[in-house]
């Protein structure tokens, strides 16, 4: 184990516990924090879970790390339930995991037991910006705090051909990122030709994803909302049409800006 910290929790500073028996991983992290410039890494724990001591919750709680990162690669089961137990307990203020980019499974499971933001593994540096950024929001320090809403996570479902349960994926997915999280859900049917998630949720929307994106000039916060069709799960859905439409039709810019104007109004977008 080893700490370092400065006393008190500097105004601005991004503070953070990393929790990992992959030296790799708490070094490109402790690296990646001390590039930034803004951010510092208090404390790292070494030992596995089942090693971690009375001792060592002490060093974290003396630490009052903004973020803890907890790598629940080598044991998930073990490392979930210690995620867990640092929420309950208030010794975290905000816990982000790391696994296996190969485990949705695992992203999901992390997300229900109230794990803030997932890191994949091997780091990608790109990634870890964004998740940087979004804890900088989140936590009000390590930079300029935007007064707008933070923009939502999304998660694209891509069908390699028809036939192999890819509208099923993306459907089951959002209900159950809307079940674990509680946050608000938007399922976006962007197969125009054969979409089939309102069939799915057994829903009959008046407007489509088409009907948005030709009115996207005018669209707002009161105009999305007659778009979309909720479920008595609670997940939203903006479905496709329901007469096919020609998919070389739909204009390419004009969908990143409806895609991104819907992020700035959910919590997680997932897009068949």
């Amino acid at each position: 184990m080893n700490t370092d910290h400065a006393s008190g929790n500097g105004r601005g500073v991004l503070t953070g516990a990393v929790i990992s028996t992959d030296p790799d991983f708490r070094s490109r992290l402790a690296e990646r924090f001390a590039a930034e410039g803004d951010m510092e890494v208090r404390l790292e724990v070494g030992e596995p879970f089942t090693s971690i001591t009375d001792g060592h919750l002490e060093e974290l709680r003396r630490a009052e790390p903004d973020l803890v990162f907890v790598d629940l690669e080598s044991d998930p089961e073990v490392g979930l339930k210690f995620a867990q137990f640092l929420i309950d307990s208030s010794l975290a203020r905000a816990v982000v995991g790391a696994g296996s980019a190969d485990s949705p499974e695992l992203l999901l499971r992390a997300m229900g037991a109230g794990i803030l933001e997932f890191l994949p593994k091997p780091l990608d540096a790109d990634r870890l910006g964004e998740v940087l950024d979004r804890l900088r929001r989140r936590t009000g320090k390590g930079g300029a705090v935007e007064s707008r809403r933070e923009r939502g996570r999304m998660l694209t479902v891509f069908a390699p051909k028809g036939g192999t349960g890819g509208t099923a994926v993306a459907v089951n997915l959002a209900v159950a990122i809307h079940q674990l999280a509680r946050k608000r859900t938007l399922l976006v049917d962007l197969d125009v030709e054969l979409g089939e998630t309102a069939l799915l949720l057994g829903r009959e929307p008046r407007f489509s994803s088409v009907d948005l994106l030709d009115n996207y000039h005018r669209v707002d916060e009161g105009l999305l909302a007659s778009y979309i069709d909720r479920h008595e799960c609670g997940v939203e859905l903006l479905s496709a049409p329901y007469r096919p439409a020609d998919p070389h039709s739909l204009d390419a810019d004009r969908l990143q800006k409806i895609l991104g104007f819907l992020q700035e109004h959910y919590d997680y977008v997932v897009v068949d």
